[in-house]
């Protein structure tokens, strides 16, 4: 037997009898399943985190065992559910990472923010820190194009003549040789 809902639609006789007869509260009767909505919805999966950030899910899951992001929770069926703070530490994992920080320095970054709150001081420290080694690498990278470009003098074309035996190539084994004109 089927009973209408009011509007038009027929119900099976069990649904109307529970419909009619049930307290009116929220709890679902013995043996209902109900699928709980996380956050209200706000939920993504991690295919759909990785197209929102572009982020592989293979890294998201990488991120995740190196505490950088916060292990998900899971769904029944053991997918990862993640909300939009991760969507955030994602976003801000790259643009950290994009300036030269390590994972080891943007995970402190992120664990300062959530245990102290805006972590900008420490992050200014890691800066200036940065910028001073930047700053030697730059000098070092100078002192080595100077040095490749002293072993290839500009329009100089170079003599195999000049390699002794047992030697691949003077310009890289012996520099005095390769200066030598």
């Amino acid at each position: 037997m089927r009973h209408s809902d009011g509007g038009g639609m027929a119900l099976p006789a069990r649904a109307a009898r529970l419909l009619t007869a049930a307290p009116a509260n929220l709890e679902p009767p013995v043996g209902w399943r109900v699928k709980r909505c996380r956050r209200y919805g706000r939920s993504v999966r991690i295919g759909q985190l990785a197209a929102r950030t572009g982020v592989r899910v293979r890294t998201i899951r990488f991120y995740e065992q190196a505490g950088l992001l916060p292990a998900p929770e899971r769904t029944p069926g053991g997918l990862r559910e993640y909300d939009e703070e991760a969507v955030t530490r994602l976003r801000f994992t790259r643009s950290a990472q994009s300036l030269g920080l390590s994972l080891a320095q943007i995970a402190e970054v992120l664990r300062v923010r959530d245990q102290q709150g805006p972590p900008c001081e420490h992050v200014t420290e890691l800066i200036e820190n940065h910028i001073e080694t930047v700053e030697a690498k730059i000098g070092d990278l100078v002192a080595l194009r100077d040095d490749l470009r002293a072993r290839v003098p500009q329009g100089a074309r170079p003599d195999p003549g000049r390699c002794r035996g047992g030697q691949v190539c003077y310009l890289i084994e012996d520099p005095s040789e390769a200066h030598a004109e």
